[in-house]
């Protein structure tokens, strides 16, 4: 029941920020940092990995219908699991965060690059990369205190 009303939570707050309070400074990614706490929060580790692709279709159908997430939330799930098997800090958990954004971005630059020849520049998203990092950091150190982790 905690998880899910954690991924309630963090998809009501994706939406809002996007929707709502759009301001072009921020580019939240909730929902993907989200994949961070739930490896804490689920304690079947095949599960954690099923949730992420069922949590990349839904992230999917609201925001691309390219499907493309479902398949980067999957392989974020992966690297996460394979990050977190030995000792916890936040200071990992930060540099977690660095990477998936960055591995996400990359991958959606590229997709938008090569399969739909959008004219995308580098800077465009090194900006994105950048500014996406401030409400993330923000979000997940609020959520990822030290009892989410402290047993691994």
């Amino acid at each position: 029941m905690k998880v899910f009303l954690f991924l309630l939570f963090t998809f009501f707050l994706d939406i809002t920020f996007n929707l709502y309070i759009n301001i072009n400074l921020l580019y939240p990614m909730f929902t993907l940092s989200s994949l961070i706490i739930l490896y804490f929060l689920i304690k079947n580790k095949n599960n954690y990995l099923i949730l992420s692709i069922i949590l990349g279709f839904i992230y999917d159908l609201i925001y691309s219908s390219t499907f493309i997430n479902t398949v980067l939330f999957f392989i974020i799930s992966l690297i996460i699991k394979n990050i977190f098997n030995k000792n916890i800090s936040i200071i990992k958990i930060l540099f977690t965060l660095l990477t998936i954004i960055f591995i996400y971005d990359l991958s959606l630059f590229l997709y938008v690059v090569i399969v739909n020849k959008y004219l995308y520049s580098i800077n465009i998203f090194i900006n994105k990369y950048i500014s996406s990092l401030i409400i993330n950091f923000i979000y997940i150190t609020i959520f990822c205190r030290k009892k989410y982790y402290k047993k691994y």
